[in-house]
């Protein structure tokens, strides 16, 4: 697959592969309809991972839509699934990395580890669609800001 250039096509994708390897796993996506939840929401039988995505291809507006994510994880957490266990977290497109993690480093660390934490965000997934697959990159993330 090319580029990814909405989100859309990163969930879809993203799903697709993540099922390959969790083929045991349920998913619900809200694609288009962020009044549903969460944009996905991954359930293992053990744990549910609930991921906002986002796309910054619009360099333009891209700072504004980074930061959103954080009112959409409020959001979703009263919508979708506020229950024990069920952990947070980011959807992007790998292509996009070094934008996201340049709008982290503008947050101020112990704000932004104190969100995390308090939210129980544990997750940063990175969808690669040239190799169809994906990472999650939380922890590198966490080193790289701090």
């Amino acid at each position: 697959m090319a580029t990814i250039t909405n989100e859309e096509d990163l969930i879809n994708e993203f799903v697709k592969a993540h099922s390959k390897k969790h083929k045991n796993a349920k998913y619900n996506t809200n694609t288009g309809n962020h009044s549903k939840g969460m944009d996905v929401e991954i359930d293992d039988g053990t744990t549910t991972i609930a991921l906002e995505a986002k796309n910054l291809s619009d360099s333009s507006r891209s700072a504004g839509e980074f930061h959103k994510i954080f009112g959409q994880i409020l959001k979703g957490r009263k919508l979708c699934c506020n229950k024990k266990g069920t952990e947070y977290g980011f959807l992007f497109d790998n292509e996009q990395r070094e934008t996201v993690i340049k709008y982290f480093k503008e947050i101020e660390y112990t704000d932004l580890i104190t969100f995390f934490t308090d939210y129980d965000v544990k997750h940063i997934f990175f969808y690669d669609s040239v190799n169809e697959t994906y990472q999650d990159c939380f922890a590198e993330i966490q080193q790289c800001i701090s």
